[in-house]
């Protein structure tokens, strides 16, 4: 689907030549298709730009100031708002669900083990002790399944509960897992939730 995009004005530092075409940067391609993609695929795209460092947060943010009432890049600047750097999409909604919701949440964030090393969690929540691992149903069974185990007791052991939360069930409903999480994040430690 091609779809064209006008502007009445274009900084020649928000143009790049790919093969002898001219095309806009990937920062200003996102900024104005930003109002046109649901969160979740908005979150994405960002996520692997960051990733692959097409973009960086720093520009990002600048550049979401240099325009601090545009509707347009609301969707963009509420992603903004969350520490760290995402691997998808799915993990800056669920963290933006709750952050609205009053959690203080980091994502990739690393929290250091009682073995003597650090280990990297898709969202922690430090002041409830809870961990959020995104992944599918994949990840628990066979040799995974060991892994996440492994894993589960080394946060454990630091004193976090491992939830885990499905990139299916985020992209269906958000709101309502985001609720369940912050109901567990008040109750006193247990178990490995899943």
């Amino acid at each position: 689907r091609l779809r064209l995009l006008w502007t009445r004005s274009l900084e020649e530092s928000d143009i790049v030549v790919v093969d002898g075409i001219r095309a806009t940067t990937p920062l200003r391609t996102l900024l104005d298709i930003a109002d046109d993609l649901r969160e979740v695929d908005l979150a994405d795209l960002t996520a692997k730009a960051l990733r692959r460092k097409l973009i960086d947060r720093p520009a990002l943010e600048r550049a979401l100031a240099e325009a601090p009432h545009d509707p347009y890049t609301k969707a963009l600047r509420e992603m903004t708002l969350t520490p760290g750097t995402a691997d998808s999409g799915v993990e800056v909604v669920l963290a933006n669900a709750l952050r609205k919701l009053g959690l203080d949440v980091e994502i990739n964030a690393s929290v250091f083990m009682a073995g003597g090393y650090w280990r990297r969690g898709d969202i922690v929540i430090r002041r409830a002790g809870v961990v959020v691992q995104v992944d599918s149903i994949a990840f628990h069974t066979g040799v995974r399944a060991e892994e996440d185990m492994r894993r589960d007791a080394d946060w454990a052991a630091a004193g976090y509960r491992t939830i885990r939360a499905s990139p299916r069930r985020i992209r269906r409903e958000v709101q309502q897992l985001a609720h369940e999480i912050a109901d567990l994040c008040s109750m006193p430690s247990g178990p490995v939730l899943t």
